[in-house]
């Protein structure tokens, strides 16, 4: 009896996951549609002069922007995990209920004990990269400091 639900709900996994990939996928087009016109409108409207910049080749910053594009259009196809996973894990959370009765919750335990942990992992990293980034700064002044001495002491010498 089990295995027959598991495979249901494996099936509606399989459902839902081809349905938001179906979705997304469709609204990414759009999206991108709509933006590649959009920045096409805008870029047509700005001055020559700026469009035509000798810094810039003429087709660089439509390129850039294409890129920009391109990447919106990457993440809402790839969004899909987003309602495929949880769709998942509410199967399963009412499978080991039915399954093991009460005993069945300890998997939403250990899922809130480990989004506690990545929540908190993430906050020390944040702090460790910002940490890292003063010193990195510092060690720069240090470094342009140091550098100026020789040359002043360079010249001193000639």
């Amino acid at each position: 009896m089990y295995a027959g639900i598991w495979i249901g709900l494996y099936l509606v996994r399989i459902f839902v996951n081809a349905y938001c990939q179906r979705r997304l996928t469709f609204t990414a087009l759009k999206a991108e549609q709509i933006l590649v016109v959009e920045l096409l409108e805008k870029m047509t409207r700005l001055a020559p002069s700026y469009r035509l910049d000798n810094e810039r080749s003429r087709g660089q910053l439509l390129t850039i922007l294409t890129e920009d594009v391109a990447l919106v259009t990457e993440f809402l196809t790839n969004s899909s995990i987003l309602f495929s996973a949880p769709a998942t894990l509410i199967g399963v959370q009412i499978f080991l209920f039915l399954e093991v009765g009460a005993y069945g919750l300890a998997l939403l335990l250990v899922l809130v004990v480990a989004g506690v942990a990545q929540m908190l992992l993430r906050k020390r990293i944040l702090a460790v990269k910002a940490e890292k980034h003063v010193l990195m700064g510092l060690r720069t002044l240090t470094n342009f400091e140091m550098f100026h001495s020789i040359e002043s002491i360079k010249l001193m010498g000639w």
